[in-house]
């Protein structure tokens, strides 16, 4: 499968498995079909205009837009708010050099017991804009720049991603714990060589010492 879309998605390989293909550093991320083109000049008119707060995850229902658990509910069931991230109306670029700018709608994010879904406020036509179950999902790349965070859920036959404010990942990545167990557990047996942590580079410390990335449980 190829996204073309989002400029990236599933390709079969010459033996058969798949690459993914994920963004590379320098390319622009385009719009999604449920953003909207603006100029930079006109985005200080719009603070006011739904462009408020940072994504959440609700304490209860009534912290979720009414037509989002509406149109859920016949994926998610009834579902509890920690099953819920919301993720308010913003604007971004689309390029690093900043000259292209759209606004994005509310959206909500669900993660239910067998499938995640992400509904938008998509101005005439709100509703469910993907669905992809668990046992489709290929792979999760959860990508960060500073306070800029680009979640992609890649599976089989759909891919979307969700762009948030990195301050609220650890929320968003606690709700996603069920997806995430959700792979398969591979064992392999573990290496006879051993280094210290100290002598690691700094990334591969901070990946060793997560309370997140664990050989079992999380």
């Amino acid at each position: 499968m190829w996204n073309r879309n989002q400029g990236r998605g599933v390709r079969p390989d010459e033996s058969g498995g798949r690459v993914i293909d994920a963004t590379r550093h320098a390319d622009a991320d385009p719009a999604d079909p449920w953003e909207r083109h603006v100029a930079r000049q006109d985005l200080a008119a719009l603070a006011g205009a739904g462009l408020r707060g940072h994504p959440y995850r609700p304490a209860t229902l009534r912290d979720v837009p009414e037509a989002a658990i509406e149109d859920l509910r016949p994926l998610v069931g009834d579902a509890h708010a920690s099953q819920l991230f919301v993720l308010p109306a913003s604007h971004r670029t689309t390029d690093a050099a900043g000259r292209g700018w759209v606004t994005t709608p509310t959206r909500v994010l669900a993660a239910a017991a067998d499938r995640v879904a992400l509904w938008v406020d998509d101005g005439a036509r709100p509703g469910i804009r993907a669905d992809v179950p668990y046992g489709e999902v290929v792979a999760i790349m959860d990508l960060s720049i500073l306070l800029l965070g680009r979640l992609e859920i890649v599976g089989e036959r759909e891919t979307f991603v969700v762009r948030y404010n990195a301050v609220n990942r650890p929320d968003l990545r606690d709700m996603l714990l069920p997806l995430r167990l959700s792979f398969p557990r591979i064992d392999f047996a573990a290496g006879t060589d051993t280094v210290e942590p100290v002598g690691l580079p700094l990334k591969w410390i901070n990946v060793v010492r997560s309370a997140e990335v664990l050989p079992a449980g999380r």
